[in-house]
């Protein structure tokens, strides 16, 4: 099945058409986001006014698929496909996509590769460019793909590549902001965190607590690293942390043990064996009430961490990432959203080997580029972006456990501000 709107007949026949491609996987919307982000802003350049875009999605994500229609429409872009994934009988695509692609001066994939075989109808002359996550390819190259000049480069850091986020840096709201904004749309949640926690408003919830913000589609040993970093943290704050997931049943199986050996238990070895002073007395699961499922990890000790699943509305979320300075993410939308607001990231994807090369350049801008940090702090931020390729080494997580943590998230707004990360100031 498929949906569309508009009809060839309707297009603009004196404009010329760029198709976009988009395929969203599985594990995230990022790759979706990618794409509306890059229109987004085409369609806002007089550069462009000459062109039509016709985007050509597929995915099997029914809440995406509204989010979708909604963008479009909101850009004034009323000519757009959207392909199931897994519909195996495409030919009523082919012959409505056919069209376009006949009369298409380019066709640009975003983030993922698309199936190949529509372009067998593109003009001659016609251009196809890649544009991949991050640094999945090293520069800006021209290639032969099927006898097509085709363009291959990445949203990354690298040289010549566009850059890890197109957003601008964004104005960064006070914590006690968002709070009141989680009053106004989510006090359900508001309410649970000054209940749990035993205080009578935010400003003592954030004397007491360090409120962090964690993405995760999976919860594997990059989630025990964060929860082992949080522990060995060298203030006596509790922690607080709001916790999203694709999945959020999945957080259960992870303190349950149901996860292949991947568990909590794994949390708890990294501890013993890489940060044995960490103070953490135990872990508070709050899931639909306010009743907390606890896992005592050390009873001698005081820390508490308390995570709290569920989705926030859009205005929250918008400002989440305010009120943490540090946030754990596995997904590049979360990623270049915490590098937009100056917000720390921890960073684990769920296909993190090939995302290897976006924490060693940024590693490379920290040993390169002079911000006048003081040799610890720079120090510890190289050790703490070496983490990608080190993920399963225990003697490496003992050294990443011992850094000053608060020092390397008060330096990084100066990272995020600085060139390599483009903005559209």
């Amino acid at each position: 099945m498929f949906e569309h709107m508009e009809m060839v007949s309707r297009f603009n026949k004196m404009k010329k058409i760029i198709i976009f491609e988009n395929n969203v996987h599985f594990d995230g919307v990022g790759d979706y986001y990618h794409l509306k982000d890059i229109v987004q802003r085409l369609v806002k350049n007089p550069r462009f006014a000459n062109y039509s875009f016709i985007p050509i999605i597929s995915t099997s994500n029914l809440e995406l698929k509204k989010t979708i229609k909604n963008d479009f429409t909101a850009m004034g872009i009323t000519q757009f496909f959207i392909k199931d994934s897994f519909d195996p009988n495409d030919s009523d695509f082919v012959n409505d996509v056919r069209p376009y692609y006949e009369k298409a001066e380019q066709v640009i994939e975003v983030s993922t590769l698309f199936d190949d075989k529509y372009k067998q109808y593109l003009k001659p002359g016609a251009l196809v460019k890649i544009i991949y996550e991050h640094e999945r390819t090293g520069s800006l190259k021209w290639e032969i793909r099927s006898e097509i000049p085709t363009l291959t480069g990445s949203l990354g850091l690298g040289a010549n590549n566009l850059g890890i986020k197109l957003s601008a840096l964004k104005e960064k709201a006070s914590p006690i902001d968002f709070f009141s904004t989680l009053q106004a749309h989510d006090n359900h949640l508001a309410t649970k965190l000054l209940n749990t926690t035993n205080v009578s408003n935010f400003t003592q919830f954030l004397n007491e607590n360090t409120f962090v913000n964690a993405y995760f589609n999976r919860f594997e040993s990059g989630f025990s690293v964060f929860l082992a970093l949080l522990s060995a943290m060298q203030n006596n704050k509790n922690i607080a942390m709001h916790l999203s997931s694709g999945e959020p049943w999945r957080i259960s199986n992870y303190f349950n043990g149901r996860k292949g050996g991947i568990t909590l238990e794994l949390f708890k070895k990294i501890l013993a064996e890489a940060a044995p002073e960490a103070s953490v007395k135990q872990i508070e699961l709050y899931e639909q009430s306010d009743i907390a499922t606890t896992y005592l990890i050390n009873e001698t000790a005081t820390k508490i961490i308390r995570i709290y699943t569920g989705y926030l509305s859009k205005p929250s979320y918008e400002k989440i990432f305010d009120a943490a300075n540090l946030v754990g993410v596995s997904g590049d939308t979360s990623l270049e959203k915490s590098i937009s607001h100056k917000a720390f990231p921890f960073y684990h994807s769920t296909n993190a080997n090939m995302k290897v090369p976006t924490w060693a350049a940024i590693k490379e801008i920290v040993e390169t580029v002079d911000f006048g940090f003081s040799e610890r702090v720079k120090s510890d931020l190289i050790t703490y972006f070496s983490y990608q390729g080190n993920q399963s080494r225990m003697n490496f997580w003992k050294e990443l456990l011992q850094i000053n943590l608060d020092g390397v998230i008060e330096a990084w707004p100066q990272i995020a501000d600085y060139p390599k990360f483009p903005s559209l100031k």
